[in-house]
């Protein structure tokens, strides 16, 4: 089972707190990789064995990918945050200007 976890972070520093996502997308690809280049070999011994390879490396690089996707995920909430204007009102901040005024 997956869980989504979160933390608080300096917004300077979100860019460095991916780097540990990045390493294990990278071992989980290199994984793959090194299993992909034995698979023909393996295929040649054991039909099973091969099956069970193949399986290892769909997993390795869905493991890949989830790091990756949390890697977007966590770059494109910076780049709001980062760029997004705190002096422009929310659409609640005016309703609730609009109600107040418009109750005088």
């Amino acid at each position: 089972m997956k869980v989504k976890i979160s933390y608080t972070v300096d917004l300077d520093d979100v860019p460095n707190e991916i780097n540990p996502l990045i390493e294990k997308a990278k071992k989980n690809i290199d994984g793959a990789f090194k299993s992909i280049s034995e698979l023909k070999k393996l295929k040649d011994h054991s039909t099973e064995g091969a099956i069970v390879g193949i399986e290892d490396i769909r997993k390795a690089m869905m493991e890949a990918d989830l790091a990756l996707g949390d890697c977007e995920s966590i770059l494109v909430g910076y780049l709001s945050a980062k760029y997004s204007d705190p002096d422009i009102p929310t659409l609640s901040g005016q309703e609730e200007e609009g109600g107040t005024s418009g109750g005088q």
